[in-house]
């Protein structure tokens, strides 16, 4: 699925923002302030055909006249309610909350390879300062949901697509069984398993030296709204 990726810096969000330190508007009363600017970006970004701008261009600035919105993939519903989006699987077995500064990318409801059926989607961070030749770059986070009966396949093909081997949490998080690549690789990625009733999700987490560090916090917290049905909170 090819599609068309908006960075935004932690500097062209707010005064006060390192790169090594992403911040942005963290409520509604502050994503409100900057509601001209980010109804700008939502904009350009729906006029690009990513998923959801409409939606955030429309809750910033009501009476700006927004493109067309860009229909979710079977088997995902992905919604804005200023400062977050939601995701979630139609059938409701489970969803996430993530902040209005990352960019999604729902891929649908597909079978893959190990011929699971898979609800899979893709989010992009803040851009943050890394050990690249570039400088800087995003972080990604990849969704991945298959019903527990596929447990095993799923599980057993994320591992082996990500080469992470199991890693006590209690060093990380308490969340989840935690996965991480060896620390001499260049490219940094961490696999948590999360099970809920009626589905098994992956959530990994692939960036840079850099940018790793400086995202992993929001992706803390889009783990802890992991839950059946809507966002934990």
């Amino acid at each position: 699925m090819r599609h068309r990726s908006i960075r935004i810096s932690c500097s062209a969000l707010e005064r006060g923002c390192s790169p090594t330190s992403p911040q942005a508007p963290r409520n509604s009363a502050a994503l409100s302030r900057a509601a001209p600017a980010f109804g700008r970006f939502f904009d350009t970004a729906a006029r690009l055909g990513v998923a959801g701008s409409a939606d955030g261009a429309g809750a910033l600035e009501p009476q700006r006249e927004v493109p067309p919105h860009t229909p979710t993939p079977d088997g995902l519903i992905l919604a804005f309610q200023a400062p977050m989006f939601s995701l979630r699987a139609t059938d409701d077995s489970w969803a996430v909350c993530f902040p209005y500064y990352f960019m999604p990318v729902p891929a649908r409801r597909q079978v893959l390879g190990n011929g699971v059926t898979t609800e899979l989607a893709v989010l992009s961070t803040l851009v943050a300062a890394d050990s690249g030749a570039a400088g800087a770059s995003q972080a990604t986070i990849l969704v991945a949901a298959a019903a527990p009966a596929d447990s095993a396949r799923h599980v057993a093909l994320w591992v082996q697509r990500l080469g992470v081997a199991l890693t006590p949490s209690v060093a990380l998080d308490s969340i989840g069984t935690w996965y991480a690549s060896p620390s001499t690789d260049e490219m940094r990625r961490l696999l948590v398993i999360r099970h809920l009733p009626q589905r098994v999700v992956a959530l990994a987490y692939v960036g840079l030296p850099g940018t790793f560090e400086s995202n992993r916090p929001p992706f803390r917290d889009l783990l802890r709204t992991l839950a059946p049905n809507r966002c934990a909170t």
